[in-house]
């Protein structure tokens, strides 16, 4: 609504990437559900964990940080990752779904899967270091 109608408020600044992270967390942990309990999903639950477990740390970094007035905008490369992240969802839920039988559609998604892992994983550590470095420098 807020773009629609192109303003802004704090309050919308606070809660709106709350609210994308919940959504995301809450998608990924329903996936894991899902996966939780079949041995050849084992590798999907584990990067689905490695997933929620980058989201929360982040979530949890960027208050400690934002106490301390740290900037630790948005990069380019982590509007990237939750273009994965979200395009990881949509196959999730078509393979939900359809309940692909193909190896090769199976493999596909534990790829993307893996590259989504990595990009998110890579952009926290970014975040990580980002902030250590203006703890120590701020």
């Amino acid at each position: 609504m807020a773009r629609k109608f192109n303003t802004e408020s704090n309050i919308g600044k606070v809660f709106d990437p709350i609210a994308d992270k919940i959504m995301v967390i809450l998608l990924f942990a329903f996936f894991l559900g899902i996966n939780l309990d079949n041995q050849e999903k084992l590798f999907m639950s584990l990067m689905l964990i490695l997933l929620i477990t980058r989201e929360i740390m982040i979530s949890g970094l960027r208050e400690f940080v934002s106490a301390k007035k740290a900037d630790l905008s948005v990069t380019q490369l982590a509007r990237w990752k939750t273009f994965f992240q979200t395009l990881l969802l949509v196959f999730l839920f078509f393979d939900y779904i359809y309940l692909f039988q193909s190896t090769v559609i199976s493999w596909s998604i534990d790829l993307f899967c893996l590259v989504t892992c990595l990009l998110t994983w890579y952009t926290g550590m970014q975040y990580i270091f980002k902030a250590f470095d203006t703890a120590n420098n701020g």
